[in-house]
Order: C-alpha cells, then structure tokens, then sequence
C-alpha cells in the first residue's frame, strides 16, 4: 500500500512530517496531481492546499472526481468553520490545520489504509481515538526543521534497534553536536531520550494485548533486558508494565 502526499511545500518540513513505516510514501507538487495519481495509484492521499485553501479545495473535487474511492486527508494552513466543511463537503476524510502533529497524521493514515484493506472505507468513516498524545510527543509538529522530522522517522522506523547520536545526526544531516542542541531546543529532551519514550508509548498500546506477555513486549520495541524495559518504563510512566496492564485491561 502507498501514500500519495500532494504539496508545494516539499523542500520544507511538512513532507517528512509523513512518515508509514512499511509503506510506500511518494510526494507530487500540486500542478502534478493527476499524473501522479495515475502513475502511483496510491490507496491514500494527503492533500496540503497550504496557504490557498480554494485552490485545494478545487484540486480536492478534480482529485475526488477521478478517484472518488480513494481518502483524502486535506491539510490547510487556515482551519475556519466554513473551510473545513466545505472540505468534508467535498469528500476529505480528515482535516489538518498546519502545523500537524506527525503521530495523530500516521494514526489518521493507518486507520483509514486499514479500514479500505479491509473493504470497508467508503462506508464507515474514520473516527480518530480518544486518547490524547503525551505532550512531549505533541511537539513533534510539521513545523519542525526538516532534519528533525527525517531523524524522528527514522526512529519510528527503526523503533526495535539500536541507533546511536552519530547515525542520527547522520539522517538529520548535521553534526551531532548541532543535532542534539537543535533536537533539545526543539523538543526539551535529547535524541535518545525522545526515542526512549517513544518506545514506551509504543509498548503502551502493545500491553493492551493479552496474548503478548511482558518479555514479548520488551523485545519488540527493542529492549532485550526485561529489567532495562521496566526501569524506562516505570520513569516514564511511574508504573511497571505488569501494573500499566492490569489498569488498561
């Protein structure tokens, strides 16, 4: 399955801000919408009609038009009332007001790419989950500098291994000391502890499946000491994840 991002905003940081680990993303300039609908086929698109919001409104119907089975996120730089339900109108099947949070983009994207595996898209609408974001990781916005959102991805791609400063500045493409100065200006906690958490957050949602014990859950998100796993667990969280278990299930 792929994603089609359409934007005019590609040397910026926003096209790194979608990030589907497994899955093809290619990304288009506005004026190359239709080419590249036909040449990628992509199962689902985000659209950015960045600060012209009637220009991708109108790209929106032409796009829906031609592919009318294919979601359609639609992303603006404005978010009044009659936008976004001009944009729902015309078949978006989600709304994001820049700058966009990347995890709730990937939740949205990987819901309504499971939902048409399943068959099911066009008749059930996405509904977003309740549960709110950390707020360390609500600061990763697609406003960050580009650098940042490549290193970010990369860890989200690489969630269950291990990496070190010197690869992450690598993908950033600066120096590690920069890197880490830019990455804790940006998001108040170093490269490793950012990916420390998102690890947690990912072994969070993991143990709320019964069939996966504890131990299974530390490897999979990379920790092979089960005390290693339960000591970053329980500084993040202030529970162990037997006790996070119990509370969610």
């Amino acid at each position: 399955m792929s994603v089609l991002v359409i934007s005019d905003s590609l040397g910026e940081g926003f096209a790194q801000s979608v990030s589907l680990p497994g899955k093809k993303v290619h990304v288009c300039p506005l004026r190359a919408v239709h080419e590249a609908l036909q040449y990628y086929n992509p199962q689902a698109v985000v659209l950015d009609g960045g600060g012209d919001a009637e220009r991708g409104l109108r790209l929106l119907r032409e796009l829906k038009l031609q592919r009318p089975e294919v979601p359609v996120v639609f992303v603006s730089e404005k978010s009044d009332a009659e936008l976004v339900v001009e944009a729902f109108r015309l078949g978006a099947r989600d709304f994001f007001k820049k700058p966009i949070n990347v995890f709730q983009l990937k939740e949205t994207l990987e819901n309504l790419l499971r939902l048409r595996r399943m068959g099911r898209e066009r008749r059930h609408p996405y509904l977003p989950r309740g549960d709110e974001l950390p707020a360390l990781l609500q600061r990763a916005t697609s406003n960050l500098p580009a650098g940042l959102l490549k290193s970010i991805r990369y860890m989200e791609e690489h969630l269950a291994e291990e990496i070190t400063l010197e690869h992450l500045s690598s993908v950033a493409d600066m120096s590690k000391h920069h890197f880490c100065r830019v990455f804790k200006r940006h998001l108040g906690i170093s490269p490793l502890q950012f990916f420390i958490r998102m690890r947690v957050e990912r072994a969070k949602e993991l143990l709320k499946n019964r069939a996966l014990s504890v131990s299974m859950v530390a490897l999979e998100v990379g920790f092979n000491d089960i005390s290693n796993f339960i000591k970053h667990f329980k500084k993040v969280t202030g529970i162990t994840p037997s006790a996070f278990r119990k509370r969610v299930l």
